[in-house]
């Protein structure tokens, strides 16, 4: 398995990967698993199965002065496998990048993930310190770190 960033990386060409097709497979990944990824965010890393050469997961992030949050999708024929963690480390590296240049402003820099997935909701609590900031349905919440 490969891990690729959002910009240019030559380990596309070196794996024979078009880099738009993967970003359009990691789109469909989101779909399949019901997401609905906004304006606001960017595909920002992309995991891929370099034997079959398919996207397994990708994870959007925010690009705002004021909040940071992120989507993640997992293609169903990986998930249980612990490959979300690669992702979710890839977005909490990504909130530190943005909070050290934003959080010299009069507010606080802060985190706030919609997680629609119980299961992640238990991981992002128990793995990686979130915190339930507010329960939209019962399968559904905003977390915070």
């Amino acid at each position: 398995m490969l891990f690729y960033y959002d910009e240019y990386n030559e380990m596309f060409d070196d794996y024979d990967i078009d880099q738009y097709e993967a970003a359009d497979k990691a789109n469909e990944v989101a779909i399949n698993a019901g997401l609905t990824i906004l304006r606001n965010k960017r595909l920002s890393n992309i995991l891929i199965d370099i034997k079959l050469k398919d996207v397994i997961g990708a994870v959007w992030i925010s690009d705002s002065r004021y909040k940071f949050s992120f989507d993640l999708a997992i293609d169903s024929s990986y998930q249980n496998m612990g490959l979300s963690s690669i992702l979710i480390g890839a977005a909490l590296d990504e909130y530190q990048i943005q909070k050290d240049m934003y959080d010299d402003m009069e507010e606080d820099f802060e985190m706030e993930v919609d997680v629609i997935n119980p299961k992640l909701a238990k991981i992002l609590k128990s793995k990686y310190g979130f915190y339930v900031t507010s329960e939209l349905s019962p399968t559904r919440v905003l977390m915070s770190k």
